[in-house]
């Protein structure tokens, strides 16, 4: 049921890819091969919060003539969960010995790239789903995910820096992770 979930929502993401202005740029477009390791952490409305790693692989398809591109991606989030101070309520059945987390995601997004400005800076913004970010004992399920984020990069190919907020939502649990990564686009 969970790959069913991620395979229809990388479908519709490849759909509206499809269906975007810069189709009729097919011409124009250049795929790049981005590959990034970093830190990431993750919060949200239940007991636990988590710090770890994660691994990423992403298809970018660029055109030199526009500051649009469309990046296809996919991702490992690696989390070891600790439990949350909660300074209000000491004894609230916080649970310290939550497994760590494994999260797996596929992502649809954009970036937008600030012409003009020294250093590469751009802006991206995507949808992806996500396996579960829940605490032991909540419903999980795989989770659809928004993000916003800031990256910095050298003109071209070479490497670059990233930073997301992202939004997990999967009733009634709410997450949200903040992935930093280094990478290098080939």
């Amino acid at each position: 049921m969970h790959l069913q979930r991620i395979l229809l929502a990388w479908s519709g993401a490849a759909t509206l890819a499809s269906l975007s202005p810069l189709c009729a740029q097919l011409t124009w477009l250049h795929p790049r091969v981005a590959l990034s390791a970093g830190l990431s952490t993750y919060a949200g409305n239940f007991d636990v919060a988590g710090v770890g790693a994660l691994v990423r692989l992403a298809l970018r398809f660029e055109s030199p003539r526009k500051p649009l591109s469309v990046q296809f991606e996919s991702a490992y989030h690696r989390f070891t969960a600790f439990a949350q101070v909660c300074p209000t309520c000491p004894g609230c059945r916080c649970s310290p010995e939550a497994p760590p987390s494994d999260v797996w995601t596929v992502r649809a997004s954009c970036q937008w790239h600030f012409r003009g400005v020294p250093g590469g800076f751009y802006a991206t913004g995507g949808l992806g789903a996500y396996t579960p970010v829940a605490a032991p004992g909540q419903p999980s399920g795989a989770a659809i995910g928004y993000d916003l984020g800031l990256g910095l990069r050298r003109a071209g190919r070479g490497l670059f820096v990233e930073a997301r907020y992202v939004r997990l939502t999967n009733e009634p649990t709410t997450a949200w992770l903040v992935p930093l990564s280094l990478g290098f686009l080939f």
